[in-house]
């Protein structure tokens, strides 16, 4: 979601998105917090001369709590369901909610006032991976930068970070991918502009070896943002990186591992969308019918 709204900021350098997450030890399914957040540059505060999206995460005592509020055009939410063929992708992100994770969501909006969503997140659909030990399963982590002094801080900044448990650094992308080939990684920190192998290459290397790997790309280029969409990247940071940013990023890779199950087929629709036949990631040659699969398993099979 990061990447989509950096390039709409670029775009339109009037809106302003401010993050405001306390918690983010719980999971989400698939296709809920981005649409709204569109819905909101696109039909809301494109509009004004100075657009403001905050986005802000809290735990209550029994549920976690996402509120998306803009200074947008608003509406009547009453139209929501009075209207065919409008609202649509409202409509889809409310039932995902109370189909996958028994969540809500609140819509509070007038016209020309602004619209705050509220998505409400049962505590029993918190993040509960675990290993055998009963810990939260730590990442490997690789991080590859030509730049020698701005490899080694980001190394130093992710022995800083919980969700790491090792981390090894590179200047040359071809050792880094001699490397992976016997050493696994949960997570990829890739600088993007390096000579005879460039980062986008070298993600499109760790994801076809190391399926559920996250690679989080970080440039001081912002034009590479929309190739890093189409590798479904977990995030993209702009140089110089803070702690605090890198901590963020981070946290949101960690927090869409797959979950393993012991059964024969397993169906992942929290945080990415994945299928697991005996524990491996299922590889779908087309894009297309990977899409084409989670959208007949989000409409139950029916596919009008």
């Amino acid at each position: 979601m990061k990447i989509y709204t950096e390039i709409e900021r670029l775009m339109f350098p009037y809106i302003h998105i401010q993050y405001d997450v306390e918690d983010d030890c719980f999971m989400l399914p698939t296709l809920t917090v981005q649409p709204l957040v569109e819905n909101a540059i696109r039909h809301g505060v494109r509009a004004r001369e100075v657009g403001l999206i905050k986005i802000t995460v809290r735990k209550s005592e029994n549920e976690h709590i996402i509120t998306i509020a803009d200074n947008g055009l608003g509406f009547d939410p009453a139209a929501i369901d009075a209207t065919e063929g409008k609202h649509i992708g409202i409509r889809n992100v409310r039932e995902r909610l109370e189909k996958q994770c028994g969540g809500s969501l609140k819509i509070e909006s007038r016209p020309g006032e602004g619209t705050t969503v509220t998505l409400l997140i049962p505590e029993a659909a918190r993040n509960d991976e675990k290993n055998e030990s009963g810990r939260s399963r730590l990442m490997k982590a690789l991080c590859v930068d030509d730049a020698l002094p701005i490899m080694e801080d980001t190394v130093a900044m992710c022995k800083k970070l919980p969700e790491i448990t090792s981390v090894t650094g590179f200047t040359r992308p071809r050792e880094a991918m001699e490397w992976l080939e016997n050493n696994p990684v949960d997570l990829a920190l890739l600088d993007i502009d390096m000579p005879e192998i460039n980062g986008l290459m070298l993600a499109e290397q760790v994801k076809r070896k190391y399926p559920d790997a996250a690679v989080i790309f970080l440039t001081a280029f912002p034009q590479y943002a929309v190739q890093a969409i189409k590798l479904r990247t977990s995030g993209y940071l702009l140089k110089p990186v803070s702690l605090e940013d890198l901590k963020e990023e981070v946290a949101y890779a960690h927090s869409q591992k797959p979950r393993r199950s012991k059964g024969h087929i397993v169906v992942q629709t929290f945080g990415n969308f994945e299928i697991f036949v005996d524990g491996e990631t299922l590889v779908f040659h087309r894009q297309k019918a990977k899409e084409l699969l989670a959208y007949l398993i989000d409409r139950g099979g029916r596919g009008g």
